[in-house]
């Protein structure tokens, strides 16, 4: 499309495109966050919840540990780069934490307290620091 257009902004299912819509970006950290608050049900304000999360993380630099994947190129948000890569490990943060404080704030969930720093800080525990996180279960 951009040999037509240089003014496209495109997103495809296509991993050899820029901005590949997938939805792995989102059902597994929807139900992470969902399950986690213990949520009667998904509503529409946690999937908007969950993207709107996707679309903030799109705009923040990409981590030290997602400069490390192949190809290995630092990504700005513009054009190439309007959605988080799949194996970013923030999705599951902070689209998780989104969905859970949504959940919370709706009332369609089953805890009676809920800290979102505190959730954040567990969930970034158990993806980057694994034998920490083991040690304190």
């Amino acid at each position: 499309m951009a040999e037509v257009r240089n003014d496209v902004i495109m997103g495809t299912g296509r991993s050899d495109y820029p901005n590949q819509i997938n939805n792995v970006l989102g059902f597994p950290s929807v139900f992470r966050g969902a399950l986690d608050v213990r949520a009667r049900k998904i509503t529409e304000a946690m999937k908007m919840a969950a993207a709107e999360a996707l679309a903030k993380l799109a705009k923040e630099p990409l981590s030290d540990a997602m400069k490390a994947v192949p190809p290995n190129e630092y990504l700005l948000y513009g054009k190439e780069h309007i959605i988080p890569k799949v194996f970013d490990k923030e999705v599951l943060i902070g689209v998780a934490s989104a969905v859970a404080r949504c959940a919370v704030e709706e009332g369609v969930s089953r805890i009676g307290h809920y800290d979102h720093e505190a959730y954040q800080a567990q969930l970034r525990a158990m993806i980057y620091e694994t034998k920490a996180y083991e040690k304190k279960q």
